[in-house]
């Protein structure tokens, strides 16, 4: 199937155990990014080897529909719902060097082995990182996130749900994050780390060996546990609208 920029595939792409799967694989050549919309249901989005993006249901005998077009150099994919309105859950491969953007309503998504940049909105579900080494931005409304990941900058807003991220080498901005955070860096930190108005439990782990200066604030009588105080080093500030903070040396 051939895609010409500005210009919406004449058919909705529908996919399943029975159907065509060369109908939802796509030449990447000439793209920068993938861009992919979804009310809901499951997605994951995987790197590949190849100059093609592929598009398949994410179970064998699952159903997975979409429309797509190329506006610039970004491949728009929407995912749509199944006959009668089943849910449609996709599997996304595509070469790892592109950019990828996702806006997701209430779903899981999975999103793995990518090197490009990474931009991630979603509203309610389950994120899951893995292997992502580019820039990776994050804003969530609610549910949780997690992974190992070592993205080259990491910026996270307005979770409601859990954050657990391993791995991390990064510096890293978080914003508004409600329901728990818990960041451990598998090495010292490349750039500031600052943390604003989040609420929970906050706990940070860095190497033990790692050159960094804390400057922790907690309002509402929360607890505060540093295992390495101001000095000279990379910034780690965290300000807490309540709940405790725990900065420690990782074993």
């Amino acid at each position: 199937m051939m895609i010409k920029s500005g210009i919406f595939v004449g058919m909705m792409v529908a996919l399943c155990s029975a159907g065509a799967a060369a109908g939802g694989t796509f030449p990447a050549e000439g793209l920068s990014g993938v861009f992919v919309s979804a009310g809901g249901g499951q997605i994951s989005v995987e790197g590949a080897a190849g100059g093609s993006v592929e598009v398949s249901p994410l179970k064998a005998d699952g159903v997975c529909e979409v429309r797509a077009k190329v506006v610039g150099k970004e491949l728009r994919i929407t995912k749509q719902k199944g006959k009668d309105g089943a849910v449609s859950d996709c599997l996304i491969k595509l070469p790892a060097k592109l950019a990828l953007k996702v806006k997701m309503g209430a779903g899981d998504l999975e999103v793995k082995g990518l090197s490009g940049p990474v931009a991630i909105h979603k509203t309610v579900g389950k994120t899951s990182l893995s292997g992502l080494t580019g820039d990776l931005k994050v804003d969530m409304v609610s549910g949780s996130l997690s992974g190992t990941i070592n993205p080259s900058e990491l910026s996270i807003t307005g979770t409601g749900g859990r954050v657990d991220l391993s791995g991390l080498g990064c510096g890293v901005s978080v914003q508004r994050v409600t329901g728990g955070l818990a960041l451990a860096w598998a090495s010292p930190p490349s750039s500031e780390v600052r943390i604003k108005s989040a609420g929970g439990k906050v706990r940070l782990a860095f190497p033990a060996d790692a050159k960094i200066s804390t400057e922790l604030k907690t309002k509402e009588n929360g607890r505060i546990h540093d295992e390495f105080g101001k000095g000279a080093g990379t910034l780690v500030a965290v300000t807490l609208s309540g709940g405790s903070v725990d900065v420690v040396k990782a074993k």
